[in-house]
């Protein structure tokens, strides 16, 4: 989980030098890998209190705004707000840079505590929770985006980048 939570923040990170069609195919690569890590982590108990917070929440709007501007035309989405409940029907537009940005957040958390020395356990608990309770949705909503665009745009068929 550790390697694809660096790659996931590498390339968010490197937003403002990327191009659209090639962040985009990276960015689908890099969720669908996540989904598949976070998803099978093994249910930890922490040892220890919270991490720190850290200088992700002021960093977040620089990573919301660089994804957005890269994303150019392919920055917003239709969806709905909860597709399990009677408000499902209800469409609404979001800016995919909010999704990208928050799963970079929550990610980059805990790859600052491990770099500062925190318990590997607990920061594995930390991700396990928070896919399931936060980032999780928004990782499958921006692939699920992300995909019908590169698949619109006749680009889902590409060899990997290096």
């Amino acid at each position: 989980m550790r390697n694809e939570a660096e790659r996931y923040c590498a390339l968010v990170e490197s937003a403002e030098t990327s191009q659209r069609d090639t962040f985009a195919a990276d960015l689908a690569d890099s969720l669908a890998s996540l989904i598949a890590a976070a998803s099978t982590m093994p249910d930890l108990q922490p040892t220890s209190a919270e991490l720190p917070d850290g200088p992700v929440d002021e960093q977040w709007r620089e990573r919301f705004a660089a994804v957005q501007a890269t994303l150019d035309d392919w920055a917003r989405y239709w969806t709905t707000v909860d597709p399990m409940g009677p408000s499902g029907t209800d469409a609404v537009l979001l800016p995919l840079g909010d999704d990208l940005a928050d799963i970079w957040r929550d990610l980059k958390r805990g790859l600052l505590a491990l770099h500062g020395g925190a318990c590997p356990d607990d920061v594995a608990w930390e991700w396990r929770f928070s896919f399931y309770t936060h980032w999780g949705r928004h990782a499958t909503e921006a692939l699920r985006a992300i995909h019908a665009r590169l698949a619109d745009a006749g680009l889902a068929i590409r060899q990997p980048s290096a």
